[in-house]
């Protein structure tokens, strides 16, 4: 079996070479003394909690590139920094109205408030156009379940319902064929905002189907992903990336959901029944609407950092890149989110890899970059930008991507703390092999949860993904810690963290010849 898989290995890999248990250059993996004192550091309250464009962020920036120092990294750039401009948003005042024939314009609600949430781009905008509904807003990969299909958005504001279709009836046809893979997507409401951009809209509007009892603040959280009950934030842009495409997004409360739904003639209760039913739910042609959206943003502009290090390989062509970000959420009034596992975890543990290879004093066989990013929590922005302003000649001799976020903790649920994620393309079915193996011929194997990250974009790992570059993402699960205060350097898991990185190190071993 393992002549097999090394077969297959030499078939499937992006890069020539076999699988041993000993690679011509073997280099030792950390140990805890390697990576523990650095993760502390980053955790530790004097930095803040690592925000983007803070003072805390820019130590901890600092202190990353005086280790690369220290272990002899050379600078990938003229110094190690990368940096970039962001431009930091938020909403100071917005409403959404909507005017018929017969009642003109009336306002629906107004934010700041219970009553709207916004989603703005990064300019001011008044957007006044007909309002359209386009059921739950989806579109399938196959395009079998559209639901822009006989509409014309374009130009349009769009109306769409939260959730997924078949939801409400989840032994029916609809959800098992289409509404159990929408629902394992990911970020949903990105993949409806996405779509209606992509069929013309102007905007988007959300409405909130059930009165439950959680709050019009805890219901955006869910809906959007980001913890706005406690940790309101502001939304961050490219600098030089102002006039792409955006569609606005408006969030509304039960009662106004309700109020724009009777305006379109539209019985929220029939809608979803009708859609649970059937893909191909009509609706009677709607009322005459004019929708009016607009925002007033404050906007504030902050530089952010990447620190960047390589050691230079025999092939000077071929690169393997090996990153996890430093930034996290910083502070709210006088709580610290220190952000030990989420990630100085992963940026402790990016160091000590390249302080092992560094000491090995032997070339490797190709390029390894070590990076560790900022901007991840505001948007994957440290990741992209570098993948971005890499030449075309870059990106191809760019042979794979390791990716690290979180890696010192475990899931409530994983007691025997065995259960590592590797996120890894579905095509690559050579690196998914390499994962096992290499799990194999480490001391203390785990149990690989090995997914597919195609369609998803939660980590680093998607601007190299999304460039066509085969990536390796590890991750040591969810925990109740996360995005909170709690988060903290005592409750991290060094043993667990040095295995993982063991694995980590033995895949870059196998993977650069």
């Amino acid at each position: 079996m393992k002549k097999l898989l090394i077969a297959l290995l030499l078939i499937c890999l992006p890069f020539s070479g076999s699988i041993t248990a000993q690679t011509k250059y073997a280099v030792e993996p950390p140990s805890r003394n390697d990576f523990v004192p650095l993760l502390y550091q980053l955790a530790d309250a004097s930095m803040q909690g690592r925000e983007t464009g803070t003072e805390g962020g820019r130590k901890a920036a600092a202190l990353i590139a005086t280790k690369f120092a220290e272990a002899g990294i050379q600078s990938f750039y003229e110094s190690y920094y990368q940096s970039f401009g962001l431009i930091k948003t938020s909403v100071s005042s917005a409403g959404l109205a909507v005017e018929s024939a017969e009642e003109g314009l009336k306002s629906i609600a107004d934010f700041p408030g219970e009553e709207l949430f916004l989603l703005s781009c990064a300019d001011d905008f008044n957007v006044s156009s007909s309002l359209v509904f386009a059921g739950y807003g989806l579109l399938s990969a196959d395009s079998t379940y559209n639901s822009f299909a006989n509409l014309d958005a374009k130009n349009k504001v769009v109306v769409v319902l939260e959730g997924v279709p078949g939801e409400a009836d989840t032994t029916g046809k609809v959800w098992q064929t289409f509404g159990r893979a929408f629902a394992n997507e990911g970020n949903l409401l990105k993949m409806k905002r996405n779509t209606a951009k992509n069929f013309g809209a102007t905007a988007l509007v959300v409405l909130r189907t059930s009165q439950k009892t959680d709050s019009f603040v805890q219901w955006v959280s869910d809906i959007t992903g980001d913890d706005w009950v406690n940790y309101p934030d502001s939304d961050y842009w490219f600098d030089d990336n102002r006039q792409n495409a955006c569609v606005p997004v408006a969030l509304c409360n039960y009662n106004n959901s309700r109020n724009i739904a009777n305006l379109l003639q539209i019985n929220l209760e029939s809608a979803i029944s009708a859609l649970t039913q059937s893909t191909k739910a009509g609706f009677a042609e709607q009322k005459p609407l004019i929708t009016q959206l607009w925002a007033k943003l404050k906007r504030e502009q902050t530089m952010a950092r990447n620190v960047i290090g390589v050691i230079k390989g025999i092939d000077t062509t071929r690169t393997i890149v090996i990153g996890g970000h430093y930034d996290h959420l910083g502070m709210r009034g006088e709580h610290i989110y220190y952000g030990a596992d989420d990630n100085a975890s992963g940026a402790s543990g990016v160091v000590a890899l390249a302080g092992k290879w560094a000491e090995n004093n032997t070339a490797p066989q190709c390029n390894l970059v070590f990076a560790c990013w900022d901007g991840e929590e505001k948007g994957l922005f440290g990741s992209r930008y570098f993948v971005n302003h890499l030449t075309e000649q870059q990106k191809l001799s760019t042979k794979l991507y390791f990716n690290m976020d979180m890696i010192s903790r475990s899931a409530e649920e994983d007691s025997l703390r065995r259960v590592v994620s590797v996120g890894i393309r579905a095509q690559d079915t050579g690196l998914i092999l390499m994962a096992q193996q290499c799990n194999t011929l480490t001391n203390s194997a785990f149990d690989l949860d090995i997914w597919d990250v195609n369609g998803h974009s939660g980590s680093d790992y998607a601007g190299f993904k999304d460039n066509n570059i085969p990536v390796m993402t590890f991750f040591s699960g969810f925990h109740s810690d996360y995005h909170t205060p709690r988060d903290t350097k005592e409750q991290t898991d060094p043993e667990k963290m040095e295995k993982i990185l063991r694995l980590v190190n033995e895949c870059i071993q196998h993977v650069q010849h």
